[in-house]
């Protein structure tokens, strides 16, 4: 098949293309098929594609304060380990939205990995000493 110059542009980029017959041979081959082969197959489903569409609502009250004083507890029980990462130029932040909490480690990488580990941990296995409950009720 000889090529041709473009002689057409789209209106949008600009963009150039030519509109040709398909060859006659091409169109018998896929008429006829091409047999199997085992490199063309559709990928499995992806579990993680959604299927549900509908809007949802945001939080309740409740919900939204129980995590406030979660992370109000986090932060407490975290004071010293993040004191110690803010002097050696390391960050923890933590923020709220709609479907959850979002957690931000920065600083040099060398010892991030130690910073979230220690976020992991008590977050795993968070204590709620009552009275730093009494504490943070009043914020």
């Amino acid at each position: 098949m000889r090529r041709e110059r473009a002689r057409r542009k789209e209106p949008w980029f600009q963009t150039a293309y030519s509109v040709l017959d398909v060859p006659c041979e091409w169109d018998d081959r896929w008429r006829s098929g091409f047999g199997e082969n085992a490199d063309l197959h559709v990928p499995t489903p992806n579990e993680f594609i959604a299927t549900d569409f509908s809007i949802l609502s945001n939080r309740d009250p409740e919900s939204a304060v129980l995590l406030d004083l979660m992370l109000y507890v986090l932060d407490y029980n975290l004071k010293e380990i993040t004191y110690a990462a803010d002097v050696a130029q390391l960050s923890f932040s933590h923020s709220t939205h709609e479907h959850g909490v979002t957690l931000q480690l920065g600083g040099f990488s060398h010892k991030l990995p130690l910073l979230f580990e220690a976020v992991r941990d008590h977050l795993a296995e968070l204590v709620v000493d009552p009275s730093v409950f009494e504490l943070i009720q009043v914020l």
